[in-house]
């Protein structure tokens, strides 16, 4: 993943059937906005899911980065699993360290779960920047 090499990345494990998973991401989509041009990108990875399900739902919800299938394979399990709920999001360095991991939705704040789940991912990822 040379692409990714000193870049900030959120790395979302998500399936279209999961709803936690279709809250976060309007906050990825927004996030991935505004702080694309300092170094940060997104990566989601459709897991326990068809992969032919991604395309329709990325068209319907403006995603507006990249979508990988990790279904049935063993190398991404191996990394970065086991996944034990979804959505399971890793925040990682510029270096490549896990900086953190979320399994469901961050613990709400104030205001709406999207909303709490936008704050929580941007705080993590804004000291990393």
């Amino acid at each position: 993943m040379e692409r990714y090499r000193g870049k900030v990345l959120i790395l979302d494990f998500w399936a279209t059937w999961c709803l936690p998973c279709q809250v976060e991401i309007p906050g990825f989509i927004d996030l991935y906005r505004k702080y694309q041009s300092a170094g940060l990108e997104v990566v989601g990875v459709t897991v326990l899911d068809d992969f032919k399900n991604a395309r329709p739902f990325v068209e319907r919800h403006g995603m507006n980065y990249t979508i990988l299938d990790g279904n049935d394979r063993e190398d991404v399990e191996r990394a970065f699993g086991p996944f034990v709920g979804l959505p399971t999001t890793l925040v990682i360095g510029r270096d490549g360290s896990i900086c953190s991991k979320h399994v469901g939705i961050p613990s709400p704040g104030t205001g709406s779960l999207e909303k709490s789940s936008r704050e929580s991912f941007e705080a993590a990822v804004r000291p990393l920047l």
